[in-house]
């Protein structure tokens, strides 16, 4: 995902991760931060945004957020650092990036994690590990990714097994597995909602998947595999 075509327009943008809010980035490449919780100018600020903006704007809600969750009153959860340093989410929680200003960028979550996934597009398709995992998500993106664009790729998440040991080769046999029409879109601009599946090829004792924006220097997100 590439965050820094719109950063570089708007001037010195600098990304930060959000992690702990309860309601409801190249001449030269800006400099990148991920926090443990937003300062407190990027909470309170970014909380407006998350509720006023999406309280008042038109626009088409994708049918699952609209069942289970209240827009303006996302749920964030805690700021819970793993050992490899990635914020900790549970499936259902929002994760998202935002400006030092407060402003959000892109907020995303995992709605579904699918172990033993039968592949769609090959059924005759095996694993080069154990299994594929299919990971259902939600994207949100807001005006002030600017002329930016995001995406999420497989190749931009890492797994790790119950004893912590980093899988080599995520991907394995899992290119092509879902259709077209069920991965993510390749890119995703300013102000869209989409959905759809990252699939991965891991083994059987795959405890962890991480997920981390190659515009940030470090830091990211982890969901356990259920």
């Amino acid at each position: 995902m590439n965050h820094r075509t719109g950063a570089a327009a708007a001037g010195a943008l600098i990304l930060a991760l959000l992690a702990g809010c309860s309601s409801g980035g190249q001449d030269p490449e800006p400099a990148m931060t991920t926090v443990d919780e937003p300062p407190a100018a990027v909470e309170e600020s970014t909380t407006d945004v998350a509720s006023d903006e999406l309280e008042t704007t038109e626009g088409p809600t994708p049918a699952t957020e609209a069942e289970d969750v209240d827009e303006g009153e996302r749920d964030y959860g805690d700021p819970v650092e793993t050992e490899r340093g990635n914020l900790l989410k549970t499936i259902g929680q929002w994760a998202g990036m935002a400006t030092q200003e407060g402003e959000q960028t892109v907020d995303f979550r995992v709605v579904d994690i699918v172990t033993d996934y039968g592949c769609p597009n090959d059924p005759d398709a095996e694993p080069a590990n154990d299994q594929f995992v299919a990971l259902e998500f939600e994207i949100e993106t807001f005006a002030a990714l600017g002329d930016g664009e995001f995406w999420m790729h497989a190749g931009d998440f890492r797994a790790w097994t119950e004893t912590g040991q980093r899988v080599n080769d995520s991907l394995g046999n899992a290119i092509g597995c879902a259709t077209s029409a069920e991965y993510l879109p390749s890119i995703i601009g300013p102000a869209e909602l989409v959905s759809g599946l990252i699939v991965l090829d891991l083994p059987a004792d795959a405890a962890a998947v991480g997920f981390s924006d190659p515009a940030l220097s470090s830091g990211g997100w982890e969901w356990e595999i259920p």
